[in-house]
């Protein structure tokens, strides 16, 4: 080997070395990307999730706690079709309002409660005790069908006497 092709093999393997540190910092770019939106970014797919199997939903107005429901569907079909209507603004939660919402959609699986989630101000959805540490604010094309869905069952979006609103 001559001496002048030493110096091109170190230049060589500074480059590999760099290429391969590049490589395994876009790979956790990636990764940690993926991990962020499965925790955060997907509200609709976690609420899909989580009420994906219940095949009884009770509307119920958030105040008084615990008020009976003023609306019971029962099968899947009619559910999946209230959660086909939600669709979630922007990327993230946006911080909660103090109220616990006017009403409360109560997802069942046989006697097994999946999940509780209240609209608040017609526009916001809080799921108790869910992943997504904040309220989720409707797009206003799904705003309007989530009321209209409502309507078409006989529940009023706000109920005239719901509770404390901030």
């Amino acid at each position: 080997m001559s001496v002048d092709s030493e110096p091109n093999l170190a230049a060589d393997s500074r480059k590999g070395r760099r290429r391969r540190i590049c490589v395994l910092a876009a790979a956790l770019v990636v990764g940690v990307a993926a991990v962020v939106a499965n925790h955060f970014l997907d509200g609709k797919g976690k609420l899909e999730q989580a009420v994906g199997a219940a095949d009884r939903l009770e509307v119920a107005p958030t105040y008084p706690a615990n008020a009976p429901p003023v609306l019971v569907m029962r099968g899947n079909a009619g559910i999946a079709q209230l959660v086909q209507r939600i669709e979630l603004q922007g990327w993230r939660a946006v911080p909660p309002c103090k109220c616990l919402g006017d009403i409360e959609f109560r997802f069942y699986q046989g006697d097994r409660a999946l999940a509780v989630v209240g609209l608040a101000h017609g526009n916001r959805l809080k799921w108790r005790h869910g992943p997504w540490g904040g309220d989720r604010v409707l797009t206003e094309r799904s705003r309007r069908a989530v009321s209209v869905w409502l309507t078409e069952r006989g529940c009023a979006a706000e109920p005239p006497d719901a509770g404390p609103h901030d």
